[in-house]
C-alpha cells in the first residue's frame, strides 16, 4: 500500500471561506497542511517575538481557573503513558492555573532536571476567555469550540479522535502521523507500525495484562509511514 502525498495549501490557496473549506478540504477526510493559515493571529505574532511575548499574550486571558495537568519526570522525555501496572501511569496529575502552567513550561525548558508539563484540550472560552475572539479563524463554523494545548515537548501515543480536528501550531516544532482509519488498522512498517504496536500494548494493559513497552511484536506492511502535519 503506497502512501499518497499530503496536500499542502499556502499563499493564495488559503483564501477560503467556510463553505469552500468544507467542500474542498474537510469533506475528503484526508490530512491537509494549511501552511500559514493563522500567521495573522496576535498569538502567532507574539510567538515570533519569543517565549516571553507569547506567555504575556496568553496571560492576558488568564482568569485563574484550574485545570488538570500532566507532570512528568525528565526520564520519560515527554512520553506520557501507562506505568508498569494496569492502573498506573508514568506521570502525576495536578490542578494548575494557566499562569502556573506557563511558569512550569518555562522552567522545564530552562532546566533539564525539572519535570515537564502538559495541559491539553482546555476549552478556550472557559480558561482563556477572549482568546478565540482575538485569534479568529473565519473558515470554521461558529459552532466550533476552540481548545488549547500547552506543554513542553511531548510524544502522544496512537489514538483515535472522534472529532474532526483543525490543529493550529502557534509555537513549537510540530510533528505527527495522521492516518486514515483503514490504513492505521492495517499497520505499516516504521513509525506507523510503532503506533499500531503502542495501541495494542495500551489495549492489553487495560485488560489487565502485564506488558512492558516493546514486548508486543511489530506490525508489518508496506508504504511510507511519514504523514506529518
Amino acid at each position: 500500500m503506497s502512501a499518497a502525498p499530503v496536500r499542502i495549501l499556502e499563499g493564495a490557496a488559503l483564501g477560503l471561506d467556510a463553505a469552500t473549506f468544507v467542500r474542498s478540504v474537510a469533506q475528503d477526510c484526508q490530512p491537509v497542511v494549511l501552511r500559514g493559515l493563522c500567521r495573522h493571529w496576535p498569538a502567532s505574532a507574539a510567538a515570533r517575538q519569543g517565549w516571553a511575548a507569547l506567555a504575556a499574550h496568553l496571560l492576558g486571558f488568564d482568569v485563574g481557573r484550574t485545570g488538570q495537568a500532566f507532570i512528568g519526570p525528565p526520564a520519560i522525555a515527554g512520553r506520557y503513558d501507562y506505568g508498569d501496572g494496569p492502573d498506573g501511569f508514568n506521570f502525576e496529575r495536578q490542578s494548575l492555573t494557566l499562569a502556573q502552567t506557563l511558569e512550569r513550561i518555562d522552567r522545564a525548558a530552562r532546566e533539564p532536571e525539572a519535570p515537564s508539563v502538559y495541559m491539553g484540550s482546555l476549552p478556550a472560552d472557559d480558561y482563556a476567555p477572549g482568546f478565540a475572539a482575538a485569534n479568529v479563524l473565519d473558515i470554521l463554523s461558529a459552532l466550533a469550540q476552540p481548545r488549547l494545548w500547552l506543554g513542553n515537548a511531548s510524544r502522544v501515543a496512537c489514538h483515535y479522535d472522534t472529532y474532526d480536528n483543525l490543529a493550529v501550531v502557534v509555537a513549537g516544532h510540530p510533528g505527527g502521523i495522521a492516518e486514515p482509519d483503514a490504513r492505521l488498522r492495517a499497520g505499516r512498517e516504521g513509525e506507523g507500525a510503532v503506533l499500531v504496536r503502542e495501541a495494542r500494548e495500551m489495549q492489553l494493559r487495560r485488560q489487565g495484562a502485564k506488558v512492558k513497552r516493546g514486548e508486543v511484536g511489530p506490525v508489518h506492511g508496506g508504504g511510507d509511514p511519514r504523514q506529518c502535519l
